[in-house]
């Protein structure tokens, strides 16, 4: 949120709870104000057309138009009871559990091609999750051991990363397809964990929720 007058927009809406939805910036973003008394927390909400309807089309004529904070295209529900509200985000054309990708460092060889994602330390996981932000907890499990708290982390989500390293590289746009214009910006809901590498793991489970009633389960397999 911008504003000349912050303060005085803030002692407005003492005592209140405001949710403040906003859009744009075809992004996805979430930020939480502080009051005194009362909270504002504003939904950037996305775009329906991502960034911009470009990218690389599938067999379907649909382009990629991944956002640059690392999120699909969308739209959100928003629930409201009373004072309360719960916030669900749907990718477009996604099952409505797709909440997260889940990136794991030296898993696929295609990220040889990307600087930013080869040189990253193996056994780092990154999950991508669409709806979450700084206060958003966000646990990993291995297998059936005990779930770990990951770190919030200001950093280019890895497929921002894969599609800003195929254009300058000429890769994309392929013919027929636009190109998508994204640059290597840090996104505010990548959280990152480490996956010991001295035993062989099968699956990774990300789980995550915040007082904003967001929840969200995804997984990794491994081979």
């Amino acid at each position: 949120m911008q504003t000349k007058n912050p303060e005085a927009l803030t002692d407005l809406l003492q005592g209140r709870r405001v949710l403040m939805l906003s859009g744009h910036t075809h992004t996805v973003a979430r930020y939480q104000h502080p009051l005194k008394d009362g909270f504002l927390h504003e939904l950037v909400a996305g775009a329906a057309c991502g960034s911009w309807w470009t990218g690389e089309k599938d067999v379907f004529g649909i382009p990629a138009a991944l956002m640059s904070c690392g999120s699909p295209r969308n739209y959100f529900e928003v629930e409201v009871a009373d004072t309360s509200f719960r916030l669900t985000f749907k990718g477009i054309g996604l099952d409505s559990g797709h909440q997260m990708h889940v990136w794991v460092a030296g898993h696929d060889t295609i990220d040889k091609q990307v600087a930013d994602l080869d040189t990253v330390p193996g056994g780092t996981v990154l999950a991508t999750i669409y709806a979450g932000f700084d206060q958003t907890a966000v646990w990993m499990q291995l297998d059936d051991e005990a779930p770990v708290r990951m770190n919030h982390v200001k950093r280019v989500a890895p497929l921002v990363a894969r599609v800003a390293a195929f254009n300058k590289s000429n890769v994309y746009p392929t013919k027929h397809s636009t190109r998508l214009p994204l640059r290597s910006r840090p996104s505010n809901h990548v959280w990152q964990a480490q996956v010991p590498l001295n035993k062989k793991w099968h699956r990774i489970r990300i789980f995550a929720e915040d007082a904003c009633g967001f929840k969200a389960d995804g997984y990794y397999l491994f081979e």
